[in-house]
């Protein structure tokens, strides 16, 4: 499988421990997103927040379990796109995992089962660092903006789970902006 520069990842998730929690507390088929950021040295390059918000290599997703790959459907998007995640690349590459954030998904989860107001959920307060789903919103909202399509989504920056991602997505093939390549 192949990852064009600016496609957007959703990974159903290994069987490790914090993947079936992500995908428990988020409500999910999905445990974890990447973007697509080119080739390097020959090797197929997947920008990602693991340990470290950094450049991996991709190796057709080994180990990670069934993807889905979104790219955008105009050559002019998907360019736009790769500029987006070049410049995440730049501006974050090498920064924190935000682990303190995955408690968030705890807190929504148990809004959403209680009931609550939603309001109690739609901003993350949890501490620093970045996860995954904030580096492809990033990704998402700049190349909306490049573009000049208007986007909005009710959780914020740093509230968005790998199911949020998904319905971004959906919400996104809708207007013939994004197709699922894989």
């Amino acid at each position: 499988m192949t990852i064009q520069d600016g496609d957007i990842i959703l990974v159903h998730g290994g069987t490790d421990l914090l993947s079936k929690l992500i995908r428990f507390f988020s409500r999910s088929d999905y445990s974890h997103t990447a973007l697509g950021a080119g080739i390097y040295n020959g090797q197929q390059m997947a920008f990602e927040a693991r340990a470290l918000v950094l450049l991996t290599e991709w190796n057709n997703g080994a180990g990670r379990g069934p993807v889905k790959v979104y790219s955008w459907t105009k050559p002019e998007h998907q360019a736009i796109a790769a500029q987006a995640v070049e410049g995440l690349v730049n501006e974050l590459n090498g920064s924190y995992y935000g682990f303190a954030q995955l408690l968030w998904f705890i807190w929504r989860w148990t809004v959403d089962s209680l009931h609550l107001p939603h309001r109690l959920a739609v901003h993350n307060w949890m501490p620093g660092g970045r996860i995954c789903t904030e580096v492809v919103y990033l990704a998402i909202e700049r190349t909306c903006q490049k573009i000049g399509f208007p986007f909005y989504y009710e959780y914020g920056l740093n509230a968005v789970t790998p199911e949020d991602i998904s319905a971004i997505l959906s919400s996104l093939a809708e207007h013939d902006l994004v197709k699922e390549t894989v």
